[in-house]
């Protein structure tokens, strides 16, 4: 997909966050801002197909994303560190007060561990498949 069409794609599901996760008119809740992110993310990755997307579009999608959400968390790398927050006791308190099901947050947790720990799930899947 060309970056302009995937610009578009993802431009009203970005605004949809930044918009549940406002406070006030200029006060966004980062946390919220994170799970948001993160679940689409794993929606992208999940259903890409269903979506028009490819394989080869992840990377550009992601750098989109990156690029939209570093003006609201103001990190290098928001969706990696927003998978990252999740994994904390902290993530695991947020989603429990937003009542993310067992089923979404076990999703979102296997998603993280693909992402931070690359080489240990590949040890992990190894060791399943034996």
């Amino acid at each position: 997909m060309e970056r302009t069409n995937l610009t578009l794609l993802l431009a009203k599901p970005l605004e949809e966050i930044k918009q549940r996760s406002r406070i006030t008119e200029h006060l966004i809740d980062k946390n919220k801002y994170e799970l948001y992110l993160t679940t689409l993310w794993m929606n992208i990755v999940l259903e890409m197909e269903d979506i028009g997307l490819a394989q080869a579009d992840l990377e550009p999608a992601l750098e989109i994303i990156n690029k939209s959400a570093q003006d609201v968390l103001g990190v290098q790398e928001p969706v990696i560190e927003a998978f990252r927050h999740l994994t904390t006791k902290e993530g695991e308190q947020l989603m429990e007060k937003e009542n993310v099901s067992t089923r979404h947050k076990q999703m979102l947790l296997y998603l993280a561990s693909i992402i931070l720990d690359p080489e240990g799930h590949k040890r992990w899947m190894e060791t399943v498949t034996q």
